[in-house]
């Protein structure tokens, strides 16, 4: 199997499989389920302390018993594969390695996943807490498992332990106390990528019978693409995701003008930009079959006016929790749909909670609410049920077809299969390869800008993709569950009649599912926002619908950039403002809204855009000039400020807004002080919030320890 095929092919990796008599058992959670374990003495990782990673690693490749060694450069971490069990102790193989002193932090032996996925423990364990709970909760389990915490990103906790063993005893022993929402290792696993000249030879975009690669193709096996662009060509408004090992600026990807239509991204492993690093050329390729702009050169894309967002999770190494923030980001910066070319090789059976959670979260809560349409290649394992993640019940699985209209045999099947597309055969059954981008010159696959000879589940997803973002671009308002259904509903039969475990719903139908889109009443956003502040709250208005079919509006609102809109009860036509009082707001916070109608029959309109303003911190007109030193605090913090006489009020609260102590004192007329005791609250921003009968004032604190 050649390198090409390799990559989208799901580039098959081995799965080394524990001797059951050196194993041990044991288990995570997992949705809700236990996940057993059997632990794997055949693979070694090794994670070094920071900044103490040594560069010559590859050679230990040659020591005697190590069969192949894995890198991990932004993870200071190594993965051993040995050509045998060691019977041993993980610390007496390393301590055979001969390392210099003092750089080695651990040494653990992998596990084996039921459904046959290897992964290794990290130092690291994540959780997520229900709003209003406190870490301070579980403060004896982290104690009795010397676990610190160490950031929160992303809604995310993540604690620091000393050795990976107690990663796994830790994160059980918290979610079976209960009052989490899931508490789970940071394991890391290997993923795989599923992997207009030449416009006549596109098959899965128009299928005319025409030959290609020496085979004739069956007439009408495509996506109905011009059907659909007569339509649509796609909105610049519309993103999407294309989260797999990064996509760059190329000629067949700007818009008419020149400018590219890639933005930057996200590297979860590095915090960078989600640029791809070398040897790699997957995303290009997969976003061209999205997005190739229709401009006399190169080939065509789905949805070519759409713009993409680069977020590269082959970086190396990456850990559960490193895909689970990248679907956190592409949701926080606005993607609309998200194209997965990749998943764990034949795993069925597989489930991490911190990353199932987080592209349930962007399926359903994103796009302020009407969900990401999130979608992911079966896989290419020849199997008989749908890789993970691919299974799960809020993304679409998509399969691959020839150009022959047959079945690609080694795109999986079973029940969780949502639709195919067409890609490349398997090798020994006939089709032709996929054309599509490459990085440009010699960074890609071959030394020019595109590849004749893409495929796999990889290039039948983000096919879908685009077509998900042709259907945002005519009716925004969609539903990530409305886009799912009616792509499934439009689709080509194939097989047996209806739905089927070898095609799913059908063959994506990109111009029936558009020409389902009927225009109706409620069509226009709501303009002409405003907020007005007044002395016990603010009034927001908004310019009447009531031409397009406007019966009544829904305000929402949330603190800006935190969280899920929360929407107040309906006005009616003719209102088009709504007063909130300041009970409901917060001195000192900015907060977001937006406004949506509801039109003759129940027709629910486009949301309006966001508007946001910032409820003031001090309501009063001068009096209470305040000090909070020193800041950054470590121990203690000192108020100073001017007291009227009145009983004084001190809240910290976090950023989520929830209080985390409060102190009640009445100071005479004139200076006073509250001193702080922080010695309690994690490293990290904080809000002092101060309250006499004269006003209230909030100043952020800065707490280092």
């Amino acid at each position: 199997m050649n390198r090409k095929i390799s990559l989208f092919l799901l580039a098959a990796c081995f799965v080394l499989t524990a001797q059951q008599s050196f194993s041990q058992q044991a288990y995570y959670w997992a949705d809700g389920q236990k996940a057993v374990l059997t632990q794997n003495p055949q693979a070694i990782a090794l994670h070094f302390f920071a900044g103490a990673m040594p560069e010559n690693l590859e050679q230990l490749a040659q020591v005697n018993g190590v069969n192949e060694v894995e890198i991990h450069p932004a993870h200071g971490r190594a993965i051993l594969h040995l050509n045998e069990s060691y019977s041993g102790a993980p610390d007496a193989f390393a301590a055979s390695l001969n390392l210099p002193a003092g750089i080695l932090r651990s040494a653990a032996f992998g596990y084996t996943h039921a459904s046959g996925t290897d992964m290794w423990l990290t130092h690291e364990v994540v959780l997520q807490l229900p709003e209003g709970t406190s870490l301070s909760n579980y403060s004896d389990l982290l104690q009795s498992h010397g676990a610190r915490y160490s950031r929160t990103r992303f809604n995310t906790i993540v604690l620091d332990v000393d050795q990976p063993e107690q990663a796994l005893a830790l994160a059980n022993a918290i979610q079976e106390r209960g009052g989490v929402q899931w508490a789970t290792p940071d394991f890391y696993a290997p993923i795989q990528r599923t992997i207009d000249p030449n416009y006549g030879e596109q098959f899965q975009m128009n299928n005319t019978g025409q030959v290609v690669d020496g085979y004739s193709s069956l007439n009408n096996i495509d996506i109905n693409a011009p059907e659909a662009w007569a339509i649509s060509t796609g909105s610049s408004s519309i993103v999407v995701a294309v989260i797999d090992d990064g996509t760059e600026a190329h000629e067949d990807l700007q818009t008419a003008g020149g400018a590219s239509r890639v933005l930057s991204g996200f590297t979860p492993a590095t915090g960078g930009n989600g640029a791809p690093i070398s040897s790699s050329a997957h995303g290009e390729s997969c976003s061209g079959i999205i997005a190739a702009s229709h401009n006399e050169i190169g080939v065509r894309g789905v949805a070519p006016n759409v713009y993409l967002m680069t977020i590269n999770i082959f970086y190396g190494g990456e850990t559960t929790q490193d895909l689970a923030d990248a679907f956190t980001y592409a949701k926080n910066n606005g993607a609309d749909v998200i194209s997965n070319s990749w998943g764990y090789y034949s795993s069925c059976g597989l489930n991490y909670s911190n990353l199932t959670s987080a592209i349930n979260d962007a399926s359903s809560t994103g796009r302020s609410g009407l969900g990401c349409v999130v979608v992911f290649a079966a896989g290419n394992s020849y199997g008989t049920c749908v890789d993970y993640p691919a299974k799960l019940a809020s993304v679409m699985a998509v399969g691959a077809v020839t150009n022959l209209g047959t079945r690609s045999t080694y795109s999986n099947r079973g029940t969780d299969l949502d639709v195919v597309a067409p890609s490349n055969a398997a090798p020994g059954q006939a089709g032709a390869g996929v054309r599509t981008t490459d990085r440009m010159g010699f960074a890609g696959y071959g030394s020019g800008n595109y590849t004749p000879s893409f495929g796999g589940t990889s290039a039948a997803c983000p096919a879908v993709a685009g077509v998900a973002a042709l259907i945002l671009s005519v009716d925004p308002s969609s539903t990530s569950a409305e886009v799912r259904t009616l792509i499934t509903s439009t689709a080509s039969d194939m097989g047996t009649a209806g739905f089927d475990n070898e095609f799913g719903h059908g063959r994506v139908n990109a111009g029936a599912a558009l020409a389902g889109l009927s225009p109706s009443v409620c069509t226009t956003p709501p303009t002409g926002l405003n907020a007005s502040i007044g002395a016990t709250g603010v009034t927001i208005s908004w310019n009447s619908l009531a031409a397009d079919g406007a019966v009544s509006y829904v305000l929402s609102g949330r603190k800006a950039g935190v969280g899920a809109y929360q929407s107040l009860p309906a006005v009616s036509e003719p209102a088009t403002s709504k007063f909130v009082a300041e009970a409901k707001l917060r001195a000192g916070f900015s907060y977001n809204y937006k406004v949506q109608a509801t039109c003759t029959g129940g027709v629910v309109g486009p949301e309006s855009a966001v508007g946001t303003f910032t409820w003031p911190g001090l309501r009063v007109d001068g009096g209470m000039a305040t000090a909070l030193h020193p800041n950054p605090a470590y121990d203690q913090a000192t108020l100073v400020f001017q007291a009227d006489g009145s009983p004084a009020t001190v809240r910290i609260i976090d950023l989520t807004g929830r209080t985390l102590n409060t102190m009640t004192d009445q100071h005479t007329e004139g200076p006073a002080a509250f001193y702080l005791d922080v010695t309690g609250l994690q490293t990290g921003m904080y809000l002092v919030e101060l309250t006499q009968a004269n006003g209230r004032q909030t100043l952020p604190l800065s707490i280092t320890h």
